[in-house]
């Protein structure tokens, strides 16, 4: 009986082997890799993606479709401007204060496309897509000369100012991811105060830096906001109480210009004075 016993537990521990040696073989692993290569982006075959809307008005619109910068070579390549705003201060009224402040129109910008058509704060864009997120700076120089368009011996002497910036983006929708690239607004001046730039010596000022390791994607910049307008009353159109002047209401409270008591031409022929802003794109920090 002892042996039939030890036979059989030889037995067990045989077939109890012979199965874990088959579990093992049955599967079998190899590998195998996949694989891509970066370039540069910007080039001819780039499809354009709408600008981060810089509006910070409750009711905000569909981003803005965005549309070439025609000068300079700042518009081209893989870090570049994708849209850059065209102040205008409209028409405005001549009075005897010793110092005027004049607030810029809305950005009228029409696409054909109900839904993004509209009014937007002046306000700028950058796209970044070189590749490992290696910093940029933007800047902007006024000389501070408002040229006469039929006289150019008549120049003014005033000054544009900003205030109110917010950077937006549409490249990522992540809270962190958008804190982990947000680049930096310069202009940090709120309410009454301004950041000026405008100077004689037309010196830079810087707008908006990303230091390295931020500033990948598209980026806006405005300046204001929708629901932050002029009230067109009072001498600049900013107080709260007197008549609506026409040519002082629902002007954007994020850029004015500055415009001390000089002589300016109101013919009709002769009334239109023009200044050149100067942007500036620069990989160099």
């Amino acid at each position: 009986m002892k042996k039939v016993c030890i036979s059989l537990l030889m037995c067990s521990v045989v077939l109890t082997s012979y199965g874990v040696v088959n579990s093992e073989a049955a599967t079998r692993n190899a590998k195998t890799i996949g694989d891509i290569t970066f370039t540069e982006g910007g080039g001819e075959n780039e499809v354009d993606t709408p600008d981060p809307n810089p509006d910070t008005s409750p009711d905000k619109k569909p981003d803005p479709n965005p549309e070439p910068v025609q000068d300079g070579d700042a518009g081209k390549g893989a870090l570049k401007f994708t849209y850059l705003p065209a102040i205008h201060f409209g028409i405005s009224e001549l009075n005897a204060q010793n110092i005027s402040y004049y607030y810029a129109e809305l950005m009228e910008r029409n696409y054909g496309d109900p839904a993004q058509n509209g009014d937007y704060p002046t306000f700028l864009t950058v796209q970044d897509v070189r590749g490992g997120a290696k910093g940029w700076k933007v800047s902007a120089k006024h000389d501070g000369k408002f040229i006469n368009k039929a006289d150019t011996t008549d120049v003014l002497k005033a000054r544009i100012q900003v205030n109110n910036a917010n950077i937006h983006t549409n490249t990522f929708t992540e809270a962190a991811d958008i804190a982990k690239y947000k680049p930096t607004s310069k202009v940090t001046a709120q309410g009454n105060d301004y950041v000026t730039i405008s100077s004689d010596a037309s010196q830079e000022v810087e707008l908006m830096v990303a230091p390295m390791g931020t500033g990948y994607g598209k980026w806006s910049q405005g300046f204001g906001a929708t629901n932050k307008l002029t009230t067109g009353k009072g001498k600049n159109g900013i107080e709260d109480t007197g008549k609506v002047n026409s040519t002082k209401v629902n002007r954007n409270l994020g850029v004015r210009l500055e415009f001390p008591a000089q002589v300016a031409q109101t013919d009709v022929a002769k009334n239109k004075y023009e200044a050149t802003i100067v942007w500036g794109l620069s990989d160099t920090l």
